[in-house]
């Protein structure tokens, strides 16, 4: 979702649809087996797809559904791509010749190729996001920030522990489960890089999720919500195996079971 605009497309199938709220808008069928889709703020759409004979393949629609750009990869594996409301192409790729390395390119709609690149050694960037003209990169041992042009603003370093989930909340502060050689903590970044608190649980959470000044995530069969302090304020234990939980607003709680679904009052 970007907005009111919300795209659904098929994991490893060829269809995608637009809506805006619930108002359709287009359809498409892409020439392979989409990988990642995402929306921007402007209504931009960015499908990563395969397609034989190359190593990955993006393509951009406008708000209208118009085709506006392809690229496709011949050398290096394409992993994720994002737009941003300016309309500037990030794709992140994976170079595996010798060590794993991550590539990002940054394009220029008007040009055929990347106009910029940069290299980032020993590490994975498996999952990039716009934040206006910011591009965060989450990397397996590392999250960095660049502008537009590719030079680097800021990273902040996981000093070891493994990214286990993650969201980016509407104020780009970024929150990040960790697991801490068998301890779980609760990171959150600020859109600048600053840790601003770390939240220690008893168990990895299968469910993360924030919203304004709260953050949600789950023990087991237990959903927690607490204040960016660390302070549980509301506890609620299910009767059964939970799949996702999110935070509609600062008061409600929306739950997926397997076999249904729950709204809850904070």
């Amino acid at each position: 979702m970007a907005g009111d605009d919300i795209i659904v497309y098929e994991e490893n199938g060829k269809k995608l649809t637009v809506y805006n709220k619930n108002q359709h808008k287009y359809s498409k069928t892409v020439g392979g087996n989409i990988k990642t889709a995402s929306i921007s703020e402007s209504g931009d759409v960015v499908v990563v797809f395969e397609r034989e004979g190359y190593k990955g393949s993006v393509i951009v629609y406008n708000k209208e559904g118009q085709e506006v750009y392809l690229w496709n990869s011949g050398k290096f594996r394409i992993i994720d791509a994002d737009i941003s409301p300016s309309r500037r192409l990030a794709v992140t790729l994976l170079d595996t010749n010798n060590t794993l390395d991550s590539k990002i390119y940054y394009f220029d709609l008007e040009k055929s190729g990347p106009e910029s690149t940069i290299s980032i050694s020993d590490t994975v960037v498996f999952d990039i996001d716009f934040d206006g003209d910011v591009l965060n990169s989450y990397c397996d041992n590392k999250l960095i920030a660049t502008d537009t042009k590719g030079d680097i603003k800021w990273h902040y370093d996981f000093n070891k522990r493994n990214i286990t989930r993650y969201i980016m909340t509407e104020k780009g502060e970024k929150v990040i489960s960790f697991d801490n050689h068998n301890v779980s903590e609760i990171t959150i970044v600020s859109r600048t890089g600053d840790e601003k608190k770390t939240i220690k649980t008893d168990i990895l959470p299968d469910c993360l999720d924030c919203y304004e000044e709260r953050v949600l995530f789950n023990s087991g069969r237990t959903i927690l919500v607490s204040d960016p302090s660390g302070e549980v304020i509301a506890r609620y234990t299910a009767s059964r195996d939970i799949k996702k939980a999110y935070l509609i607003n600062s008061k409600k709680i929306f739950i997926v079971y397997t076999t249904g679904i729950e709204f809850l009052d904070i």
